[in-house]
């Protein structure tokens, strides 16, 4: 935990020389992106490792991380299907869209967030009936 801290406050002096930038993986992204992962670990560890407790949430991780192939390429099977497939001229896409704009105040975030509950449904099934896919 302490590294993660030491590499944040790092990257917050470095950002002054060079800024942060994705693209180019600066220093000071490097630390941000570095330090903030291993204080991720470090806050999840205990919980999840060392005292073995298994709540919903961490179910839903072991869920996630047990089929991350499946979600990380049927996201984008899934897109694919929705921006082509097509009911009255207009895609599965749109359709979802339009219905989230009706009654959402935040169109976008709603839109993500019914994409991730469905993944996370398909990746709880399939953890209950042990089914994963491997490569």
């Amino acid at each position: 935990m302490g590294l993660g801290i030491v590499l944040n406050i790092l990257s917050g002096f470095t950002a002054e020389l060079l800024p942060y930038s994705k693209r180019m993986w600066t220093p000071s992204f490097a630390f941000l992106t570095a330090g903030v992962t291993l204080l991720a670990l470090a806050v999840f560890h205990v919980p999840i490792d060392r005292l073995r407790r298994f709540n919903p949430v961490t179910k839903a991780l072991q869920a996630f991380g047990r089929n991350s192939f499946l979600i990380y390429f049927g996201k984008y099977v899934l897109a694919s299907v929705m921006i082509h497939v097509s009911t009255k001229g207009k895609p599965l896409q749109g359709w979802l869209q339009d219905f989230v704009e009706q009654w959402s105040p935040a169109p976008q975030l709603t839109y993500a967030v019914i994409l991730f509950s469905f993944w996370l449904m398909v990746a709880v099934i399939m953890h209950r009936k042990q089914w994963y896919v491997r490569v």
